[in-house]
């Protein structure tokens, strides 16, 4: 038997009884424990750091700090999350390495909880069973590809908790909550702003039984009204209006107008990713909701609680599609939408087959099985130590009051070197084209390089910077070049010139074994080298044949050294010449003593 309210289909109490005595909830709630023990392992360990959580801390901890965004530093996403987080900057954030960027994802946990308690909510106000929330949750929780994109530091995590609640509260007919909490939401993640849009004309029409206007939702204006003052209030009185305008407006127009034309189009790609990648899970979810989403839409005339949410899941899609640039955790909010349509169809599942409950718990179960033994591998939770080996050898070898130049902030708790403090596409066209100063890397060096993607991007097309950072710069580790000189050396004689990017006492190493090295040959090739070869090329300098030092005569602002000279005591700035007289070709390291090794790098293949 079955019942109609509000348009849609609900599962007859007997169907429901059957189910319960195949399966206890208890089952459904044991599954929690192997979900909580697999995402705590992505949190601290199996997972590397991604560019924007770096940026995200960073921006938390400089308000902690009592720096003012858009004043003190540059950006271009709306502040809501940094400020929501800045205590837990403050309190969690002041070690060294990775580990204050992981202590930052376990702090957004309880938010994420949050998500979940509304979510089910949602489906509640629905008239859901227990039963078919728990399981839709639970595979959302089995998911690889969401739980990957959630548990990273973003500023999707206070606007999803946000845009769930305005759901919530749009249910409730609760008006002006509706308006400030979306409000909340694009004040944490401008990408929301067309979603949030839609949403406020659904639920202006959303009538007890049937869409139609509905006055008082305009209440609604005055939650906006408030939020949006506030804010506005916040900018003019801390001298941050400016920088906002720049940085929203200006910068990410720009962005999508000149960095569109060159990114492919991902969204067929990041719509199939959970079949591509295996997602038990996940491609079950979203089979399901798209099932669910059916048995809404097809009585779409009835304004329910499931047709709103059938909507904007449609909506979260659309308005990815429509975007310039756009990623897989753009999606983010698609896939908690998914949660209270896959619990139609599984109730309409159990009242056709009471067994179906079984079949998918049994999914949830495989899946999380199935994400418990990929972390049973020899490289787990490598990529994310090198990353921490790079973030500590960084901070050890500058001073604090020293400058890096940094793709994308994994120097914490240094200085950038650049105003612009991560580079994203958009700021390296715009320098490009003369809309912005590019950095100026001979008139400041920085104290070290922090070498990644965009770093990688950046050189290709600032020649004068790529020549400066490859000669005056060596890579201790692939992502980290310290001060330093290098070159290949001609057979005959040759005369080389550099100007010192930092004091100290520096070793010379000069091997006809390093003129083969991809550093010395084909260094922009180098910082490319992924996987087992990038580890393969580790230079152990005190193994090397060295060249005859009495090949090579140095001399340091106009001072001959001693002949055959092994070690230079330099001073930034200081003008540095090099007389060579060999026979064959040879690579030429000087880097700060004390360093046995360069050039090394990890065996897995990550984005750094």
């Amino acid at each position: 038997m079955q019942s109609v309210k509000n348009g849609l289909y609900h599962t007859a109490p007997a169907a429901t009884r059957w189910s319960g005595r195949i399966m206890r909830r208890r089952h459904l709630l044991l599954l929690l424990i192997p979900i909580a023990i697999w995402i705590a392992a992505l949190l601290q360990r199996a997972q590397p750091l991604t560019w924007d959580e770096i940026e995200f801390f960073r921006a938390s901890r400089w308000i902690a700090e009592g720096q003012v965004p858009y004043r003190d530093f540059w950006e271009h996403h709306t502040p809501l999350q940094w400020f929501v987080f800045a205590p837990a900057a403050k309190l969690l954030g002041g070690g060294i390495g990775a580990q204050p960027v992981l202590n930052m994802r376990w702090a957004q946990v309880p938010f994420w909880i949050g998500t979940c308690a509304l979510l089910l909510l949602v489906a509640r106000r629905a008239r859901m069973t227990t039963d078919s929330r728990l399981l839709a949750l639970l595979l959302l929780l089995g998911s690889r590809h969401f739980i990957a994109d959630a548990l990273q530091f973003r500023v999707d995590t206070v606007s999803s908790l946000a845009f769930i609640a305005g759901l919530a509260l749009a249910i409730s007919r609760r008006w002006i909550g509706f308006g400030v909490v979306m409000s909340a939401a694009v004040l944490a993640n401008v990408r929301l702003a067309p979603l949030v849009i839609v949403a406020a004309l659904l639920v202006s029409f959303l009538g007890e039984d049937r869409w139609r206007w509905n006055p008082r939702a305009s209440r609604m204006l005055l939650g906006v009204a408030i939020a949006a003052s506030a804010f506005m209030l916040w900018l003019f009185a801390r001298g941050a209006w400016p920088g906002f305008v720049d940085g929203v407006f200006r910068y990410n127009g720009l962005h999508d107008r000149l960095a569109a034309p060159l990114e492919p189009n991902f969204m067929l790609p990041m719509l199939l990713a959970p079949l591509r990648n295996g997602d038990v899970a996940g491609i079950a979810l979203w089979l399901l909701a798209l099932a669910g989403a059916f048995f809404a839409l097809r009585d779409i005339r009835k304004a329910g609680v499931m047709q709103l949410v059938a909507l904007l899941f449609v909506a979260s899609i659309v308005a990815v599609a429509l975007m310039a640039v756009k990623y897989e955790y753009h999606l983010q909010l698609t896939w908690l939408l998914m949660v209270p349509l896959a619990a139609i169809a599984i109730e309409q599942c159990i009242a056709r087959l009471p067994r179906a409950a079984i079949l998918v718990f049994a999914v949830a179960g495989v899946a999380i099985a199935i994400n418990l033994g990929l972390l049973i591998t020899p490289s787990f939770g490598n990529a994310l130590a090198y990353q921490d080996r790079v973030m500590t050898e960084v901070y050890e070898r500058t001073k604090a009051s020293d400058a890096v130049w940094d793709g994308t902030g994994y120097a914490l708790h240094r200085r950038p070197a650049y105003r612009q403090w991560f580079l994203p596409a958009g700021l390296r066209l715009m320098a490009q084209k003369g809309l912005i100063a590019p950095y100026d890397i001979e008139r400041d060096p920085p104290a070290a390089i922090v070498f990644n993607y965009r770093i990688y991007n950046w050189l290709t097309v600032f020649p004068k910077t790529r020549q400066y950072a490859l000669h005056h710069y060596v890579p201790l580790y692939r992502n980290l070049w310290v001060p330093g000189l290098s070159a290949a050396l001609p057979p005959g004689k040759s005369r080389l010139q550099w100007r010192a990017s930092a004091d100290g006492v520096y070793d010379v190493w000069a091997s006809p074994i390093l003129a083969r090295h991809p550093w010395i040959a084909r260094p922009m090739e180098y910082g490319l080298i992924e996987g087992p070869d990038a580890a393969m090329m580790e230079i152990p300098l005190d193994r090397l044949p060295r060249l005859d030092a009495s090949a090579m005569q140095w001399v340091v602002d106009g001072v001959v050294q001693p002949h055959g000279a092994t070690s230079l005591t330099l001073r930034k700035g200081s003008r540095v010449e090099l007389r060579t007289a060999i026979t064959q070709p040879a690579g030429l390291l000087v880097v700060p003593r004390g360093i046995r090794s360069v050039c090394k790098a990890p065996e897995e293949r990550f984005v750094f």
